[in-house]
């Protein structure tokens, strides 16, 4: 209930922004690596991409939605000593997918050199796809579907290019508990996507 509150509450400033004065549309494109808790393992830093549109009100306060990409791939590749040729022995990949809705402060937009800090909460969609071969020398694959509550702290030090332009370069830490389908015994599998990441970028205010 407190979440539906919050998403109507949400909608609600959203739309009244639209009769305010000194607002405009904001476009952000942004590309990074992660370091989510469950994928240490991997060695492999995630990358991570995301999309922002939405409302920016004297260039100061934005809100609006973000799609984001996150993606870890690794494999092991072994030599078929019949053949001579490669075969891929294991394989990990890991997407996720959260869409979330984003709250952005600003607060001294015309300096040339300035700090923003950024809130986002969402609901995250993962998938996990496992590779390898059986004791035939088949392939064999197994995947999951993983869902949850996704939330983001940024801090961001950004560069104005021009009066509508800016690139900016910061820190970002995501918790994100997600899980899986419960099975026929009613339990979850888990995994730990929390952790720090790097990111840059720029927006637009049109």
């Amino acid at each position: 209930m407190k979440r539906k509150g919050l998403l109507a509450l949400f909608l609600f400033a959203a739309s009244a922004a639209l009769f305010l004065p000194g607002a405009e549309n904001m476009f952000s494109v942004k590309i990074g690596t992660t370091w989510p808790q469950a994928l240490l393992s991997t060695g492999i830093p995630s990358g991570d991409a995301e999309l922002e549109y939405g409302l920016i009100i004297d260039r100061k306060i934005a809100f609006g939605l973000a799609a984001d990409f996150l993606w870890n791939t690794r494999s092991k590749d072994v030599k078929d000593t019949t053949t001579g040729q490669w075969r891929v022995q294991s394989a990990d990949k890991t997407f996720m997918f959260p869409i979330m809705g984003f709250f952005m402060l600003d607060p001294v937009p015309n300096l040339i050199v300035h700090p923003s800090a950024q809130f986002q909460i969402g609901y995250n969609s993962m998938i996990s796809v496992t590779s390898g071969l059986d004791p035939n020398g088949r392939v064999s694959s197994h995947s999951d579907y993983y869902y949850g509550l996704i939330i983001k702290a940024i801090v961001d030090a950004c560069y104005n290019i021009g009066e509508r332009s800016t690139l900016f370069l910061g820190l970002e830490y995501q918790w994100a508990d997600s899980k899986t389908n419960s099975n026929t015994n009613g339990l979850f599998n888990k995994r730990d996507m929390g952790g720090i990441g790097l990111r840059a970028g720029f927006r637009v205010a049109m």
